[in-house]
């Protein structure tokens, strides 16, 4: 695929392959300069485990976008009702 890169030297990314790479607005990429060529990729995130006392840990943050302790204490109360009903908030 060819594209341009206009005045203000920003590339758009063709749809197709936004969509196939699941790239959005916002989303953060590498430019590698590999031979005669530039390469885009995302970044590699940092392991979110780290091991402790022979475990592995999570340390980052969640990536629910939801308060899962409060979800699960949630689904817990309306069990005990019996009116659970798995991803609806009350």
């Amino acid at each position: 695929m060819k594209t341009t890169i206009d005045h203000a030297g920003r590339v758009v990314i063709p749809k197709a392959l936004r969509i196939q790479y699941h790239l959005t607005g916002g989303t953060e990429l590498e430019i590698v300069a590999d031979g005669d060529a530039l390469r885009l990729r995302q970044p590699q995130a940092a392991s979110r485990f780290t091991e402790k006392d022979g475990v592995l840990v999570q340390t980052g943050e969640p990536q629910l976008g939801i308060d899962a302790a409060a979800f699960i204490n949630q689904q817990r109360d309306a069990r005990a009702l019996g009116t659970a009903a798995f991803g609806k908030s009350s």
